[in-house]
């Protein structure tokens, strides 16, 4: 008998929708909120999350911090041989397009090719039409990168 059974898709899914509705619920108190964060560990449910959102708010656009890992041919020559640690990912270049983002309210964003395993530049747009964008990544609220800020 195991300890702890994993968590099936549709409990998931169905904590996710608690989750989504608290912070539709949040978003409704504060029309003004324009850009959010969703941040957690691996295999927390921040891209079920996002999707459950995503799915009650479609003029959202979700932007996930996995675009801006460091592409596979930097981190060989760097002898870096995984993926996950802070500094595998392009700090400078998340923070300056968030707070583009912030300012303008548009941009464009990569997205991760888990086919490719590598980035994927420019896929994701954001255009001053968009009401909401949701954030989504493992360090998108580490202090250390000082991005709470940019989010309402």
């Amino acid at each position: 008998m195991a300890l702890a059974d994993p968590i099936s898709l549709s409990e998931s899914v169905a904590a996710a929708t608690i989750r989504a509705e608290a912070i539709l619920e949040s978003l409704r108190k504060r029309p003004d909120a324009y850009l959010i964060a969703i941040a957690g560990i691996p295999g927390s449910g921040k891209t079920t999350l996002c999707d459950v959102l995503k799915s009650r708010r479609p003029d959202a656009v979700v932007v996930p911090m996995d675009g801006y890992h460091l592409p596979r041919c930097q981190l060989d020559a760097e002898g870096i041989r995984r993926r996950g640690a802070q500094y595998t990912f392009d700090a400078a270049s998340f923070r300056s397009d968030l707070e583009r983002l912030k300012q303008t309210r548009c941009g464009l964003f990569p997205t991760f090719d888990h086919a490719e395993k590598d980035p994927k530049a420019d896929t994701i747009r954001v255009t001053p039409s968009v009401p909401l964008v949701i954030v989504e990544g493992i360090y998108v609220l580490m202090r250390g990168w000082q991005l709470e800020r940019l989010f309402d």
